[in-house]
């Protein structure tokens, strides 16, 4: 996962003039103190397709850790935020160094803050009856006992969190002189920590250090007594254990939360191999495919069941396997040389099979793994220096026996991070190699330490493990320092600085504040509601951009306020308010006309209600904000919106709750759905209600102490697990950050700053531009205060701002003066009203994406596109532009410097959902639902849009703001399917004429198949006349896998207005190498042409009727579209056939249909693609 990037200043300096709908309703949501929304954290990971080959079936939470041996998804590739340096020794770039106890050559596993470590120690204590030996062994075990010990250690500074001794046991047997006792690695799935000391046991652990389970599975004898290396591998319910041997060979599935065994397969053909198993879903299932001397085995990971072998391996056949698309490569190196790619829908023995998609017989590994990026496959010859790259998808020779330079032996296996592959020797040399066509050799770093286990990239961090040493190597700030990572490093303290700014020169009892963009003018406005118990009126501060302000009044009466909430309650694109007044006033709603004039709209709520505060958020997932009421002494309510912005009383929704004035609506337990944490305000039990849509929220848990008294809260992921933590002011025990396990329950908790003061209002932001979320809290008295976060969440630099006045109230934070930094509003009793606006040391920050944004960004970089913005559009349900859109948006910002923006069509619930259908069902008409697509006011200030969408129904705002854009005369890409994007026509008219999208504004609309369906693909070439056309330069090859559109009668040919640069011949199956269907003419697949709108303006228009999710793994086919989008924004002298269009990160798009269980194709968090 990517780096999240775009700050609300951001997103605010490129949306100068528009009416930010959702986007707002985030801004007011979140900046309400007491009454938050956080669906995802900044450091929400990107979720793989399980049948990339994870050993967890469920990556999710893990892609950003390092939760297994080859890495999160189990192929040696770091997550996509991970920047480890580049350059590093003894004394450069050494964040710090560990002593490990005993020795060992485990690979560590990294989750949150914690270095998972396994470990042989050796004592002084003699065992008293002699240890037998194997007679066949070339090996003598040790007659002292060992503790084999695992270990967890604090990622930050390197000190131990906790360590336990598993077991002390005299091994039954010896090891290899290269070999440890403690040679096997851990895995995890975030909940639990599972490692195996192979005849000593295999373990579960929670991540705390407390045993759950643990298993013997007999004494193991290894081939001349050579030691073993067990590590275990999850599928989704079973920790995999394969434990190759002598005699008795077997592989077993244990009941990862029991202990218990699932099933156990004899390896009766198999002897002593120290080779891992490796998980893969294929067609909905998992399978459990194993390396071995006798073959390569795959066994069902529900039953054990083989479902397929292949012969042929070396002997002891160490490498794990790799996923290359719908095969598996397998490798092994000694006494021989194998390489071979199975295909993962082999059933039986398939040595002999043409099925097998090629054999490589030369330079292949004995023990490190091979490595894919993209379609080449690396590899070293034996444990050699020698580099070979061959091509995954026909096995030929790209690069042979390449010597890697400072290297001798190898056992530990190669990573990919950030762009680079780091090649590992024992002897303590790591080889960086650049991930371009001559694999650049671009540093050798030497740490003078026996490694054999591999390196660990998470985030900026990389881990190495010598036997008894753990290292942290991350860039550190010197002048001659190198490192890829864009990242800033935390400024100090003393940093930080505030210039406090009073907004109005009288101290009144202000209750909170609030920010949003209000007259539509691109800048923050705030709003401070005041009175509490007495009446005073609620008041509007403009802002001219540059961080002044003109105030003005809400309503005509004053009120006693004690919150102002904001949000586009009546659907009309603006920012409206809601206002919650004290026991006896009303409750009042005011509409908003979009300049930032507010009328009456009318009560809501019981004027008798002790309403201490509210929040906007849609509860039921119709896409209506609905109101949260927070009461004291009385029961809370949600009170649903009734789609046209009011809140009757037919709506209202008690909560099970007594004493109130903060609930903080946020995904607590993963499901998608907001959640709210409601503190008890008056000496009682503070719970969490989870969502269920019914309203019903009888699903209850409880957090905190027995008894509580919470004034304020909030809520944000603080130590990046992918899970919202709390913070809670309680006015006896102070200010505690509560830790969330992810399922909803908070078992940790971290106090802040002294008990004794009373927190009365708290706000979650990045306040010094290092991408981690700090706390703010304003107290009774005293002023504020700022805790600036390590990243783990687990401590934290308290800093004191302001002149230390009066009661904080109400908190709101958002970059007020268009500086790139968060500035902090405050609201106060007894003091003035205050801005501080942050005077931060330091560069711009590197902006990083807000938390729920119902849209991915990418910021751009350097490149011919910075300063242009690209907004793509995924809204199908066939070709898997969920998955593809994402990576050229990536693409597109990395490479070529454009911000991109990535908007989806969504389901009620606001996942992305392919399977929602497109055509209401006979009888059911009723129950039709119209898609979604959020965010499309981006559309305003786009430079260009591309759109991938098909037989969409919008609602009549949406498909007016797809409208406008296209006739702004701004220009457009359309992609496959997009040419019949929309179900019936949009309103749009020219001279009174229906203007029809697929065909006056893209040329052509689908009419059928012109060949096969999911069956055959098609071949492009140049169309003759234009092959000199921008758009196709650097492009040699086009071949995509589906198949030719027919967009015109037979007969007839495009409209005269386009210019058709490729054309598509079918091919007769779908591999680039198929013959061509000489029956079937080739179409155009890709032209350009003008559309001219209503006002006569001319906008450049590129339709290509390839670009399904799997057409886009072709370079030429990326670079077409990359191409188009330079052409189309009038940039063709920037095209260069020398730019990158290399995919950043991993991609592998399932594949195309409407067959959605077996493809495993389902709704699914925005931030699963990111």
């Amino acid at each position: 996962m990517e780096e999240r990037k775009g700050t609300i200043t951001d997103m605010k300096r490129k949306l100068p003039a528009m009416r930010l709908t959702i986007w707002k309703k985030l801004i007011c949501a979140c900046a309400l103190m007491h009454l938050t929304v956080s669906h995802l954290s900044a450091s929400e990971e990107q979720e793989k397709p399980a049948q990339q080959g994870a050993g967890a079936t469920k990556p999710s939470p893990y892609v950003e850790n390092w939760t297994q041996w080859r890495g999160p998804l189990a192929d040696g590739h770091a997550g996509e935020r991970a920047r480890p340096p580049i350059q590093w020794d003894k004394e450069k770039n050494i964040a710090w160094v560990a002593e490990l106890p005993g020795e060992g050559s485990a690979t560590p596993i990294v989750y949150g803050n914690q270095v998972f470590v396994l470990s042989a120690v050796k004592t002084e204590r003699k065992s008293t009856t002699a240890v037998i030996n194997d007679e066949r062994a070339k090996t003598t075990p040790d007659a002292m006992f060992y503790q084999f010990v695992v270990s967890s250690y604090d990622r930050s500074t390197g000190q131990v969190l906790w360590q336990r001794v598993a077991i002390e046991q005299v091994p039954h047997e010896g090891k290899h002189e290269t070999n440890t006792y403690a040679a096997g690695s851990p895995t995890t799935d975030g909940q639990r920590l599972y490692f195996s000391f192979g005849s000593r046991g295999t373990f579960c652990y929670s991540l705390d250090g407390e045993l759950i389970w643990k298993i013997d599975l007999g004494a193991m004898r290894t081939r001349n007594g050579w030691g073993e290396a067990i590590t275990p591998t999850l599928t989704e319910d079973s920790l995999i254990i394969n434990c190759d041997q002598e005699e008795g060979s077997f592989i077993a599935a244990i009941d990862k939360l029991t202990g218990n065994i699932r099933w156990k397969v004899d390896r009766a053909s198999e002897v002593t191999s120290w080779n891992t198993p490796f998980v893969t879903t294929y067609e909905g299932k998992q399978q459990v495919i194993v390396n071995g001397t006798g073959s390569v085995k795959s066994y069902d990971a529900n039953d054990g069941t083989v479902l397929w072998e292949c012969g042929g391996q070396t002997v002891n056949a160490i490498p794990s396997p790799v996923r290359f698309r719908d095969s598996v490569i397998c490798t092994s190196g000694y006494r021989g040389a194998l390489a071979c790619s199975i295909p993962l829908n082999s059933r039986g023995d398939v040595t002999t099979s043409e099925t097998i998609g090629w054999r490589v017989n030369q330079s292949t590994p004995y023990v490190p793994s091979p490595i894919l990026s993209n379609t080449r496959l690396l590899y070293t010859a034996g444990n050699t220096n020698l580099l070979s790259c061959i091509d995954a998808s026909n096995g030929s020779s790209l690069l042979e026996r390449m010597r890697l330079p400072g290297i001798r032996t190898m056992y530990a296996s190669p990573i990919l991070a950030n762009g680079h592959f780091y090649f590992t020797s024992r002897e303590g040399t790591i080889v960086v190699v650049k991930d371009n066509e001559t694999l650049d050799v671009v540093a050798t770093n030497e740490l003078e330490d026996v490694i054999d286990a591999s390196p660990v990239a998470v985030d900026n961090q990389l881990f190495v493990r010598s036997w008894n040493k753990l290292y942290c190597i991350e860039q550190m700030p010197t002048a001659d320092s190198t490192s890829t990572s864009p990242m800033k490093k935390e400024p100090p303290a003393e940093g930080i600085s505030f210039k406090q700014i009073d907004l109005e020169a009288s101290a009144e009892t202000s209750a909170n504040a609030s920010i949003g963009d209000l007259d539509g003018d691109g800048d923050l406005d705030i709003v401070l509601a005041k009175g509490r118990h007495w009446p005073l009126h609620n008041r509007i501060f403009f802002n001219d951009g540059q961080g002044n302000f003109d105030a003005k009044n809400v309503g005509a009466e004053p009120d006693r306020s004690y919150a102002a909430a904001l949000g586009d309650i009546d659907g009309d694109g603006d920012l409206d308010m809601v206002v919650s007044n004290d026991n006896p006033d009303e409750k009042r709603s005011y509409r908003n006309d979009g300049k930032g004039n507010f009328s009456l709209a009318g009560p809501w709520g019981d004027p008798s209600w002790n309403t201490r505060n509210i929040a906007l958020v849609d509860m039921n997932g119709d896409h209506h904000l609905d109101l949260v009421v927070a009461n004291r002494k009385s029961p809370s309510y949600i009170i649903l919106n009734d789609g046209k912005g009011d809140f009757n009383k037919e709506h209202w929704n008690t909560l099970p709750t007594e004493s109130a004035t903060t609930i903080v609506a946020a995904d607590f337990n993963g499901d998608g759905l907001p959640d709210l944490a409601v503190p008890h305000r008056d000496k009682g039990v503070s719970r969490i209600l989870f969502n269920d849509q019914k309203m019903s929220l009888s699903n209850k848990a409880t957090f905190g102490p027995e008894v509580t008294s919470t004034r304020a809260c909030a809520a944000g992921d603080l130590n990046r697990d992918g899970a919202i933590d709390l913070i809670v002011g309680d006015d006896q025990l102070g200010t505690t950050v509560l830790m969330n396990d992810g399922k909803g329950n908070f078992p940790k908790s971290i106090a802040l700053g002294d008990p004794k003061r009373v927190a009365y209002a708290i706000a979650v932001d990045d306040m010094n531009q290092d991408h981690q979320l700090d706390v703010i809290v304003g107290y009774s008295n005293g002023g504020s205060r700022i805790f600036l976060n390590d990243g783990a969440g687990l401590r934290f630099e308290e800093l004191s701002i302001g002149d230390g006045k009066g009661a904080v109230y109400g908190i709101a934070v958002g970059d007020l003066n268009s500086d790139g930094k968060k500035d902090i509003v405050q609201a106060r009793s007894e003091a003035t009203n205050t801005i501080f606006f942050n005077q931060s040391l330091g560069d711009e920050p590197a902006p990083a994406e807000p938390q729920n944004t119902p849209w991915l960004t990418f910021p751009g970089g350097d490149g011919p596109g910075k300063g242009k913005r690209i907004v793509l559009i995924s809204a199908e349900q066939e070709y898997r532009s969920e998955q593809s859109m994402p990576m050229m948006a990536k693409v597109l910002s990395q490479h070529h410097g454009f911000d991109c923006t990535v908007l989806f069509g969504v389901n009620a619930r606001g996942e992305v959902d392919p399977t929602m259908p497109v055509y209401p069902e006979k009888g059911k008409e009723a129950e039709f639902k119209e898609h979604h697509i959020p965010g499309l006011e981006h559309l305003a200030s786009a430079d260009l849009v591309i759109f991938f969408t098909r037989l969409l129904t919008l609602p009549q705002t949406e498909q007016q703001q797809i409208v406008d854009y296209i006739d702004s005369g701004k220009p457009l890409i359309a992609l496959r399917t997009a040419n019949h994007g929309f179900r019936g026509p949009l309103p749009y008219k020219i001279n009174g004429k229906q203007v029809r999208w697929g065909e006056d504004i893209l040329g052509g609309s689908f009419m059928n198949h012109h060949g096969r369906w999911h069956a055959d693909s098609t071949r492009g070439f140049f169309d003759k006349d234009h092959a000199e056309h921008p758009i196709l330069t650097g492009i040699t090859d086009i071949w995509g896998d589906s198949d030719v559109y027919r967009t015109y009668k037979e007969g007839t040919n495009l409209p005269v207005e386009c210019t058709a640069l490729v054309w598509g011949q079918p091919l007769m199956g779908r591999k680039p190498d198929d013959l061509p269907n000489d029956k079937l003419e080739p179409l155009p697949v890709a032209w350009v042409k003008p559309w001219q709108t209503s006002d006569g303006k001319t906008a450049r228009v590129f339709h290509c009727t390839m670009g399904s999710g799997i057409d886009l793994k072709s370079p030429g086919l990326r670079r077409l579209v990359i191409n188009s989008a330079y052409w189309c924004i009038g940039m063709e002298e920037s095209i260069s056939a020398s730019r990158s269009v290399e995919i950043v990160g991993s991609y592998e798009p399932l594949e195309s249909g409407f067959n959605y269980d077996e493809l495993g194709v389902k709704p699914r968090p925005i931030s699963f693609y990111r």
